[in-house]
C-alpha cells in the first residue's frame, strides 16, 4: 500500500508546472496573428516590441499606444485504449492572453518601447468526475505569465534598425490532481500545488530593407528560467493517510525556451505583400522537471520525471493586402511541430503536430486611430499517446478557435 501511494504522490507531483507548445501563445499583435504569427520582418505597428525590437525605430511615430486582446476557445479529446470508448474531454474556460505597447520616437533615429504581454498560459480542465479517465494525473491546471519588456531601437541608416529589450517575467501555476483514496462518505482524494517564479530574459532584433520589394527581419528572445521557491503543497486524504501527505512546500526549476526567429517578406505590388518567417524555439533545455519538498515522507518523496522534449521549427506564411485607404486584409497558415517526443505525454500538455489558418483586418478610423480584428483556428493531428512511467495509452486531438480585437492610437 505504501509503495501504491508512493507512486501516487510522485505522479501527482511529476509534472506540475510545465508550458508546453501547447500552452505557447503566439498572439502578441493582432495583425501579426493574422498573418499565421509572422511578422519578424512585415512590421507595420509597435507589436514589433514583441516580434522584432529592430524594427521599432521604422515603426514607431511620434508618441503611440496600442492594446489587443483575444479570447481563446480549445477543446481537447482524450480516448484511452485498448478500453473502446472510454473518452475524455476537457471542458475549458476561455484564455485572454494581452498586449500592452507605448512606444515613442525620440528623434530620427531613436526610438523608446514599453511592452506587457502574455506568450505562455492557458487553462486545462479535465474535470474531477469519474468521467476523466485522466483525474489522477491531472484534474486543472492554470498557467499564468506575464512579461514587462522596455525597449530601445536604433535606426543605423535607411536601410538597417537595431533594437533589444529587458525581459522581466512573472509565472505562476495552479494545478490539481485526484488521489484514489476515499473518505467514510466516499470522497475522493485531492492535491493541490500552487506556485510562483519570476526571472530576467532579453529580445533583440534586426531589421534590415535590402532592396525596394524584400526585407529581412532577424530576432532573438532568450531563455528564462523559472525557479519556483516555496510553492505550496496541500493535500485532502482520509484523516488515517493524513500523516503521509503533509502539507508542505516545494522549489522546482523550469526553462522556459529560447526562440530565434528568421523572416523574409516581398512587396509583390503596391497593394500586396507576402512574408514566409521559420521559428526556432529551444525546448531541448527541458531535459527533466525536479520537485523538492521541506517535509517529505516514506509517501510523500522528491520526485524527478523526465522529459527529453525536443527543439523544433514552426513555419509562418502570411499575406497583406492594402484594399485602400482605409482597409487593410491579412492572411496566414502555419505548421507548428510537437516537442513533446514518444513515451513522454502528459495530460497537463496534451501536445501534437498542429496546422492552424488565420485571417484578419484593420480598419483605418482616422490618422490617428486604428481597429483591428482577428480569426485563428488551429487542429492538431490526431496522436497515439502513452507515457513510459505510467502506462497510459490512448488517442488524443486537439482544436481551438480564437478571436482577436485590438486598437492603437497616435498621439
Amino acid at each position: 500500500m505504501k509503495r501504491k501511494l508512493s507512486i501516487i504522490a510522485c505522479l501527482l507531483v511529476s509534472s506540475s508546472f510545465v508550458y508546453a507548445g501547447g500552452f505557447q501563445v503566439n498572439m502578441q499583435g493582432v495583425r501579426q496573428v493574422a498573418m499565421g504569427g509572422s511578422s519578424t520582418a512585415l512590421t507595420y505597428d509597435i507589436a514589433s516590441i514583441f516580434y522584432n525590437p529592430g524594427a521599432l525605430a521604422k515603426t514607431a511615430k511620434g508618441t503611440q499606444v496600442y492594446f489587443s486582446a483575444n479570447g481563446i476557445f480549445a477543446k481537447t479529446t482524450f480516448v484511452e485504449t485498448p478500453t473502446a470508448g472510454y473518452t475524455s474531454k476537457t471542458d475549458n474556460p476561455m484564455s485572454t492572453p494581452f498586449n500592452l505597447y507605448i512606444a515613442h520616437k525620440l528623434n530620427d533615429k531613436i526610438a523608446l518601447g514599453f511592452g506587457v504581454y502574455t506568450p505562455f498560459g492557458s487553462t486545462v480542465n479535465w474535470g474531477n468526475t469519474n468521467a476523466n479517465s485522466l483525474r489522477y494525473l491531472i484534474e486543472k491546471i492554470e498557467l499564468r505569465n506575464i512579461n514587462f519588456q522596455p525597449t530601445i531601437s536604433y535606426q543605423v541608416n535607411d536601410k538597417v534598425s537595431i533594437g533589444a529589450g529587458l525581459v522581466y517575467a512573472t509565472g505562476s501555476v495552479v494545478l490539481e490532481k485526484g488521489i484514489p483514496l476515499f473518505d467514510s462518505t466516499g470522497k475522493e482524494g485531492m492535491g493541490h500545488l500552487e506556485g510562483k517564479a519570476n526571472n530576467i530574459g532579453f529580445n533583440m532584433g534586426v531589421h534590415a530593407q535590402l532592396n525596394d520589394r524584400l526585407t529581412l527581419g532577424l530576432s532573438y528572445r532568450s531563455q528564462v528560467r523559472f525557479d519556483i521557491k516555496n510553492g505550496d503543497a496541500t493535500f485532502t486524504v482520509p484523516s488515517s493517510l493524513a500523516a503521509n501527505f503533509p502539507k508542505t512546500t516545494f522549489s522546482a526549476s523550469l526553462p522556459m525556451p529560447q526562440v530565434a526567429s528568421l523572416g523574409l517578406a516581398y512587396k509583390v505590388n503596391n497593394k500586396l505583400s507576402v512574408q514566409g518567417e521559420m521559428n526556432f524555439v529551444g525546448w531541448e533545455s527541458y531535459k527533466s522537471l525536479d520537485f523538492t519538498y521541506a517535509t517529505t515522507t516514506t509517501t510523500l518523496t522528491n520526485s524527478t520525471s523526465a522529459r527529453n522534449w525536443e527543439n523544433v521549427f514552426i513555419f509562418r506564411l502570411g499575406a497583406h493586402y492594402q484594399y485602400n485607404d482605409k482597409l487593410e486584409l491579412m492572411a496566414g497558415i502555419a505548421r507548428d511541430p510537437s516537442p513533446v517526443k514518444d513515451g513522454y505525454f502528459s495530460a497537463e500538455t496534451p501536445d501534437a503536430n498542429r496546422f492552424l489558418g488565420t485571417a484578419g483586418l484593420v480598419y483605418k478610423v482616422s490618422d490617428k486611430l486604428n481597429i483591428m480584428a482577428s480569426y485563428y483556428f488551429t487542429r492538431t493531428d490526431q496522436r497515439d499517446i502513452y507515457n513510459n512511467a505510467d502506462a497510459v495509452k490512448g488517442k488524443i486531438q486537439t482544436a481551438a478557435v480564437a478571436g482577436g480585437i485590438g486598437v492603437s492610437y497616435k498621439f
